[in-house]
């Protein structure tokens, strides 16, 4: 083993330590907490903390562990039809979420409000040729990350008319059925094992937020798409190492951030890859992919930047500075850890837009913070507890909350009562919530099976593996600082599904190693 092997497996088993930790808190947190968007809405009601089983979470990951062992014997007995009819079976549970999807989109009456109908109206007057938005107190002028989103919207407004949201809906369930697709053509690529495959598909086309988020007016959906896609051209490029996917992989890049500005974590986690992946393989070619994924994305981004600058009139604004955000993350307000109170945009225009005075004002109320903290290491703990388990242990990840507003000519019946204020939400929470204890329970079997197969077996885990693992822990370090919201969470949670049919297997063949080492020793007794 060279020194590079070396210090990748050294680097791999810290990035396996971090998740073995943070997933199994958020396991022990699971099986004895869930916190509950409530179906009523009087202002905004944060998520609110309710007792769950840890025996009944326990006893059905059990369940679900033994279920896929008898799917695991008949795909090791049939193991060609099997991988073939875990694809045709994806194709056909597909075709009925798109069928029932637009279903869903064309008869909801949900409409956009908050950012979602800022982003859209500033297309819109983008299109009337207004653009009053971009100057420095302007929505664009204030938050300048949302010019992806509108270009994209002008596109749509002038494809299918103003504020016209279902191709865009309908845009949404497509790049949900693309980021299970794209990672289940990962899945394909990284194990030949159909039992992983059937299991992927039943729990990704479960995973109902996604379902009900696709009329929700913003970048997050179509974000994870381009994350995905990201990772499946890391995937094709680290076995073929073929241009076409490094273009992919730089393009994807931009696109997921364009679309949400969080997805930096997704470039970040990218980097990082590549740079395990180089010192691993030392090949230079790593270190090309490297410099486009950031040079790509800078580039188009500036112009973009260049773009509405000259559309507009208006000089680039950098809008709210970080530290604005990272002092609400760290306010309570009306008893709850971190959330919006909208002091980030208050502290910005109180200084007429200057970046440098609001961010030293965020500053002092930081440091002023932190030495409360520090007198007071019992409200810090709690403080953080409760911060992290809102944004964590939220299994809808706050979808009725976020698609409450609705069309004033439309009000709610049938169905959409009932999911939102009805028994059908209660079902479905229930559901999400043992879904929630599936994937973190799994994901820590996974690290910590892997963890033990990497130091005791020297079994290295696949590189392009290590991608959605670092956005997990660097989304997790990022919800401790940032806004809480439990929608955040939402794009780290599709990736971690993966991690069910994965620390399955991972359980299913340790506890194979483990009898088939039983009966040797009493063979050779």
């Amino acid at each position: 083993m060279n020194s590079g092997e070396k210090i990748n497996r050294f680097l791999t088993g810290g990035l396996l330590i971090l998740v073995a930790l943070i997933s199994g808190f958020l396991t022990v947190n699971a099986f004895r907490y869930s916190y509950i968007s409530a179906p009523t809405y009087v202002g905004y009601n944060w998520p609110r903390i309710i007792a769950d089983s840890t025996f009944k979470n326990f006893l059905l990951c059990l369940c679900g562990m033994i279920l896929f062992s008898l799917i695991k014997y008949f795909t090791d007995k049939y193991p060609d039809f099997s991988r073939t009819f875990s694809g045709v079976l994806f194709i056909m549970t597909a075709i009925i979420y798109i069928i029932i999807g637009i279903i869903y989109v064309k008869n909801s009456p949900y409409y956009p409000s908050g950012d979602q109908l800022n982003t859209t109206a500033c297309a819109y007057y983008n299109l009337q040729g207004d653009y009053i938005m971009y100057s420095p107190l302007g929505y664009i002028g204030i938050y300048p990350q949302q010019k992806g989103l509108v270009f994209l919207y002008e596109i749509f407004f002038r494809l299918f008319g103003p504020f016209n949201y279902t191709p865009v809906y309908i845009l949404h369930l497509f790049c949900n059925i693309g980021a299970m697709s794209l990672c289940f053509i990962t899945l394909r690529e990284l194990t030949k094992d159909a039992a992983v495959l059937f299991t992927y598909n039943f729990f990704a086309i479960m995973f109902y937020p996604m379902f009900q988020y696709a009329t929700y007016a913003y970048g997050d959906l179509l974000s994870i798409f381009f994350t995905a896609l990201l990772w499946f051209s890391l995937v094709k490029f680290y076995k073929n190492k073929k241009k076409r996917y490094l273009i992919l992989i730089a393009l994807s890049a931009y696109f997921s951030f364009a679309t949400r500005a969080s997805a930096i974590i997704a470039i970040i986690s990218l980097v990082i890859t590549l740079l395990l992946i180089f010192i691993k393989d030392k090949k230079l070619i790593y270190v090309s992919a490297l410099i486009l994924v950031v040079f790509v994305p800078l580039v188009l981004n500036t112009a973009l930047n260049k773009y509405y600058e000259y559309k507009s009139g208006y000089d680039y604004h950098t809008g709210v500075p970080v530290t604005a955000f990272i002092a609400m993350g760290l306010m309570e307000t009306d008893g709850a850890m971190g959330v919006y109170n909208n002091y980030n945009q208050k502290v910005y225009t109180v200084y007429d837009g200057d970046k440098k005075l609001a961010s030293e004002e965020a500053s002092a109320y930081i440091d002023s913070r932190l030495d409360e903290f520090k007198e007071n290491p019992q409200y810090a703990r709690d403080f953080f507890l409760e911060k992290v388990r809102m944004q964590w242990l939220e299994p809808i990840y706050e979808v009725n909350t976020h698609t409450h507003s609705f069309k004033e000519d439309a009000p709610l019946y049938g169905i959409y009562m009932d999911m939102y204020y009805g028994s059908l939400f209660y079902t479905i929470f229930k559901f999400m919530n043992r879904h929630q204890s599936f994937m973190y329970f799994y994901l820590f079997a996974f690290a910590t099976i892997s963890l033990v197969k990497l130091f005791k077996k020297k079994e290295s885990v696949e590189p392009s593996l290590l991608f959605p693992l670092i956005m997990f822990v660097g989304g997790f370090l990022f919800s401790i600082i940032w806004e809480a919201k439990a929608r955040y969470s939402l794009p780290y949670a599709f990736f971690l599904i993966i991690f069910i049919p994965m620390g399955m297997k991972n359980i299913y063949d340790f506890a194979r190693d483990m009898v088939n080492k039983t009966e040797f020793i009493k063979q050779k007794h």
